[in-house]
Parts: structure tokens; C-alpha cells; sequence
């Protein structure tokens, strides 16, 4: 049995464990999203195929939407697994969402249009702390 001597009560690596389990859970929605936006693509070939030069813009446009969708899902699914303090657990998300299309804005910079790769980093932060603040607001902090 864990003791205060021991640093960490029983209850205190319950809630890291929630804590790691709501970030995750997190990533595990924006993960869902990649794979069946590519399953679309694979299935689907002609679907992100834009029909001229013009569509093209469009095609990215739909793209980012179908991400800030997730995104705002992944803050909401995030907040509602971490029960505790669900704030630092969604920024938590942001930040490290944030620094992965960071690296990928830089790894694709060369075959996306500018206006994409920054705007892909720009809506992280904001997408996912709208999940978390939708899920305090419809789901009147009950406990699960």
C-alpha cells in the first residue's frame, strides 16, 4: 500500500494514468481521422482529385475543414476522459498536436501551398480548446 512517504499515493497514479488515458484518448480521435480520410482517398481516388488547377484550393479547403472537425472532437473526447482539470489536458493536446503539424508544415512545404501549411498549424490550438470548452458547456461537468 502507497504511502505519503512513498511520494505518490494510490489515488495520485490514478490520476496520472486518467491524465496520460485522456491525452491519448485525444490522439486516438485525431488518428481515427487520418485513417479514414485515407481510406477515403484509397477507395475513393477521384474524391481529393481536384477536376481543374482552380479546384485545388478547394480540395485543401475541405481537407483543413475535415480536420478542425476532428480536432474540435478530439479536444471534446479529451476533456471528457480527463474528468479533472480537462483545461491542461486539452492544451496539453494543443501544444503537442502543435508541434507534430509544425513539423509536418516544414516536412511538406515544398508541395503544399503556403496559405495550407500555415493555417493547418494556426487552427490546432484553437480547434482542440473549443472541443474541451464544448464539453464543459454541454455536458455540465458530470463526473463519468
Amino acid at each position: 500500500m502507497a504511502t505519503a512517504a512513498d511520494g505518490i499515493s494510490g489515488a495520485g497514479k490514478k490520476n496520472w494514468a486518467r491524465s496520460i488515458a485522456a491525452v491519448a484518448a485525444g490522439y486516438f480521435t485525431i488518428f481515427v481521422s487520418f485513417v479514414s480520410l485515407s481510406l477515403i482517398a484509397v477507395f475513393y481516388p477521384g474524391f481529393f482529385t481536384p477536376r481543374a488547377e482552380s479546384d485545388f484550393p478547394w480540395t485543401l479547403a475541405g481537407i483543413l475543414a475535415y480536420t478542425v472537425v476532428f480536432l474540435v472532437l478530439a479536444g471534446f473526447v479529451t476533456a471528457l476522459v480527463a474528468n479533472r482539470e480537462p483545461g491542461k489536458h486539452v492544451m496539453t493536446l494543443g501544444i503537442l498536436q502543435f508541434i507534430g503539424s509544425l513539423a509536418v508544415a516544414f516536412l511538406f512545404r515544398d508541395m503544399l501551398p503556403p496559405w495550407y501549411a500555415v493555417l493547418s498549424v494556426v487552427f490546432q490550438i484553437p480547434a482542440i480548446w473549443l472541443g474541451g470548452r464544448l464539453k464543459e458547456v454541454f455536458w455540465f461537468n458530470r463526473r463519468v
